[in-house]
């Protein structure tokens, strides 16, 4: 593993509603894909928990190359202790939804040399001085241009679920 560089501190949005926790997976993943990152589901896990309440927690990290040393990556923690209604659509159909609140947090940060190809080694310990030096002093601008594109992309993914939240509820 590299070394992170975050930016900026965990973001989170939270809501209570009703909605379909499917849709709302399905929402999310397609986000990521469409924008080139690539999704490593950590964990994921639904209890039913002893009040007859149901809990939905998955960790994702999203990571798009940004050249052959970089990675971009935004993590996704997401939480909802949610009771599963019945609901009737607009088209008069009965539908299964679910109501509670939903917590998504959202880190981002660089990983720089997710390969382990540029970490200190005995036969070559210059590689670490080398790439400190490249970062900090040679590729500057190059760093703020990055770090802005994934915080624009951080702020339309939590703009995209905010209004995601608000249209697609059942409440």
């Amino acid at each position: 593993m590299g070394t992170k560089d975050f930016v900026g501190m965990p973001l989170s949005v939270s809501n209570t509603l009703t909605y379909d926790q499917k849709e709302l997976y399905k929402f999310l993943k397609k986000w990521f894909t469409d924008r080139g990152y690539s999704l490593k589901e950590k964990d994921y896990t639904e209890k039913i928990l002893a009040d007859g309440k149901k809990l939905y927690h998955f960790n994702w990290s999203n990571g798009k190359w940004i050249d052959e040393m970089t990675k971009s990556i935004i993590d996704v923690e997401f939480k909802a202790e949610v009771e599963n209604v019945t609901i009737e659509t607009h088209d008069g159909k009965k539908k299964t939804a679910q109501m509670g609140p939903v917590i998504v947090t959202f880190v981002s940060y660089f990983d720089r040399d997710p390969t382990t190809e540029w970490n200190m080694l005995k036969k070559d310990p210059y590689k670490t001085l080398f790439r400190e030096v490249w970062d900090k002093m040679l590729s500057r601008g190059k760093w703020e241009r990055r770090k802005s594109a994934l915080e624009k992309d951080l702020e339309v993914i939590m703009s995209n679920l905010k209004t995601y939240l608000k249209v697609h509820r059942y409440d």
